[in-house]
């Protein structure tokens, strides 16, 4: 366990590190920091941080600079005094990220283009690639089915999700039906799928449609065809859903890093961005954390993640959860990333909330 000096001083060169990118020598620890210690006693705790593993030397000659364990302990602390009433462990006020918010909530957009905008500030706050996965379509109840004719021939089916989300699917119908036939079928649809208040996974939507199709009586084999097509295109348009759950910002801030100009790790990490599911997979276990956790370098489970870090927390509750998270290099800001994650799932707790007040009403 770390003594509380050898703390400060893992602290201070993590911090340094974090500022220049490049080697702490204790020359700079004692210069730039009050330790109210001599410069020996600093390089005697520098010696034992590294034997034990908190802090490397990447040449014989040069500083040290932080190993993931010294991460670890480092952000261990970070968010632990997240949940402290300790005097000093207040969250720190960002104005303009608070301002964003702020005229974000008043803007009464969708939740897609919410969830969107939020990784837009993150990214912009965390000079860091931001990630907002939408809760997952098949986990949450429909809220209304709406059939708009076009033609004669193509139906829009506008799906609302309870979370606030709007899918949208154009359908096109062999036979023309009339106005009151396709208001008909919109009532069966919203019977089955909405007022049954269960959450509609896209691979039970066809059991779905065969039930109707019992229970409905319809005799006229173009309504019976347009059931069937409708009920598909559902299925479909849930699918779509669950693809579109991403919402990422920043990229290029990422691919700015010093660190990220390897060319091996440029290449393994644009794979990994390029596969939204392979990102849900890695991003999931986190659901089961409760508020702002961390994965750094190596305890990240995919290889091509070894130099960076994810920190990430879920929003929402029940079968509602989503997930905000932020990667960047080993060397990020985690003070900076940890408020702004916090931030952001605290702006769409409140926003999700007000959608399910909404809802009830």
């Amino acid at each position: 366990m770390l003594s509380d000096r050898r703390r400060r001083i893992l602290n201070a060169l993590i911090n340094e590190y974090i500022s220049t990118a490049a080697p702490v020598s204790s020359k700079a620890l004692v210069g730039n920091y009050d330790f109210n210690i001599s410069s020996a006693t600093v390089r005697n705790e520098l010696y034992v941080l590294e034997e034990d593993g908190y802090v490397i030397s990447p040449h014989v000659s040069s500083g040290r600079i932080p190993t993931d364990s010294g991460y670890r302990a480092f952000v261990d602390q970070l968010i632990d005094a997240l949940h402290s009433d300790e005097p000093g462990n207040e969250r720190s006020v960002n104005s303009g990220e608070a301002q964003a918010y702020a005229d974000l909530a008043n803007s009464a957009a969708e939740l897609d283009a919410v969830l969107h905008e939020t990784s837009r500030i993150l990214n912009r706050f965390s000079d860091c690639l931001a990630l907002v996965i939408a809760p997952r379509i098949s986990k949450l109840t429909l809220r209304q089915i709406s059939l708009v004719s076009m033609d004669s021939h193509h139906v829009i089916a506008v799906l609302v999700v309870k979370d606030g989300r709007v899918l949208n699917k154009v359908v096109e119908i062999k036979q023309a039906l009339t106005q009151d036939e396709l208001r008909t079928l919109e009532c069966l649809l919203n019977d089955e799928f909405v007022l049954r208040g269960e959450p509609n996974s896209p691979s039970l939507i066809p059991s779905h449609g065969e039930q109707i199709q019992k229970r409905a009586f319809i005799s006229d084999p173009a309504c019976q065809e347009a059931l069937i097509t409708l009920i598909d295109q559902i299925d479909e348009c849930l699918l779509e859903g669950e693809r579109d759950r991403l919402h990422i910002n920043g990229i290029e801030a990422l691919f700015s890093k010093p660190e990220m100009q390897k060319m091996s790790l440029s290449l393994g990490f644009a794979r990994l961005l390029d596969d939204d599911l392979r990102i849900f997979r890695l991003l999931d276990d986190f659901l089961a954390e409760d508020g702002v956790s961390a994965r750094i370098g190596h305890e990240n489970v995919d290889d091509e993640m070894s130099d960076v870090s994810v920190i990430a927390a879920k929003y929402g509750e029940d079968s509602h959860e989503g997930l905000v998270a932020v990667v960047g290099p080993t060397r990020m800001d985690y003070s900076k990333v940890i408020d702004s994650v916090e931030r952001a799932t605290d702006f769409l707790d409140k926003t999700m909330g007000i959608a399910e007040e909404e809802d009830e009403a």
